[in-house]
């Protein structure tokens, strides 16, 4: 599909933070936008923009979905159950496979002309850490969010005989805005810090505008039935908290715990936290930093889409820092 700039845009999850990018990228460049939103209010900028029309639903609402898609020609499908929201593993069903059938099912009626659905490293689950995952690689999802996410992409890959639709895979998402990483970052601006494990494994840290960027190119460049991983860089996690602290301008010396000593108690914190339906200080899921990397392999992406350069760590962590400390989060 030619992107021509006529095209109405329909972008769940917009409220989110990688959503918010994407809204915002698209109506600078002229598009309408349909943001879709649930709970969370779409910031203040966006609700103004003349291009942006706010549209609130749940995705698990076939008859709100179908009129949320009416005129639009492409969706964006962002919306998820995120991997540390404290709700049912049901409702993560619900959300993450159920809600993305509901949505491509309106999506068919309404003779949308292109999907581009956002799936997750996440559905790769354990592995090494070492080496780079790539799109056929085997999927051993472990919580249910990956479980669920990975369901989900199963869904939207069934219609793709119907609908023209392709899935991204990105890896860390961090950027301007993001709350996840910013956890991080303020921990180790702390100076209170430790690394859990050896801090060998990988991830791919992927500045949230080079995933926008990406995203956009997908509508044009994405096969139908295909998956692309986006992560353009494989980076331990030792060199992730030295790189941040060195943006941060702050000297630490890693201390690293074996995984032995931490994981117990980071198990029994979630539970106590969890019968009080609050995020425990620590757990098992915010532990999967340490634990678990999903390092990617995005050959496939870079070479489909011709894509030759990205945002290093170095470069987006600083951008995302600097917004951090304007803003007084830091």
């Amino acid at each position: 599909m030619v992107l021509t700039g006529k095209e109405r845009i329909a972008v769940t999850g917009a409220a989110g933070f990688v959503g918010s990018h994407l809204v915002r990228y698209l109506s600078e460049r002229g598009f309408n936008v349909r943001a879709v939103i649930n709970r969370t209010p779409l910031c203040e900028e966006l609700e103004r923009h003349p291009l942006v029309e706010r549209f609130s639903g749940s995705v698990t609402d076939s008859e709100t979905m179908s009129r949320c898609l009416e005129g639009v020609d492409v969706l964006f499908h962002l919306a998820t159950a995120l991997g540390n929201s404290i709700i049912s593993d049901d409702k993560f069903f619900e959300i993450n496979k159920e809600g993305t059938k509901i949505l491509l099912n309106a999506a068919l009626k309404q003779g949308v002309k292109k999907v581009i659905h956002f799936s997750s490293a996440g559905v790769y689950g354990k592995s090494s850490g070492l080496a780079a995952q790539k799109e056929d690689d085997p999927k051993n999802p472990v919580d249910v969010y990956e479980r669920s996410k990975l369901e989900g992409e199963k869904v939207a890959l069934s219609f793709s005989g119907d609908l023209d639709i392709s899935v991204l895979r990105p890896g860390w998402v961090y950027g301007e805005g993001d709350k996840r990483t910013f956890k991080l970052i303020k921990q180790i601006h702390s100076g209170l810090f430790f690394i859990a494990g050896s801090g060998r494994i990988n991830h791919s840290p992927v500045y949230v505008g080079d995933l926008v960027s990406a995203s956009v190119m997908a509508v044009e460049k994405g096969k139908n039935g295909e998956v692309y991983n986006v992560g353009y860089e494989m980076v331990p996690v030792e060199k992730m908290v030295t790189v941040i602290a060195a943006a941060l301008g702050k000297k630490i010396i890693p201390f690293k715990i074996p995984l032995v000593f931490v994981y117990p108690p980071a198990f029994l914190l979630a539970k106590m936290f969890a019968l009080a339906g609050k995020e425990a200080p620590l757990s098992p899921a915010k532990l999967a930093f340490f634990m678990r990397g999903k390092p990617l392999d995005s050959s496939k992406l870079a070479g489909s889409f011709g894509i030759n350069s990205y945002t290093t760590f170095e470069n987006g962590i600083k951008r995302a820092i600097d917004w951090y400390k304007a803003q007084l989060w830091l």
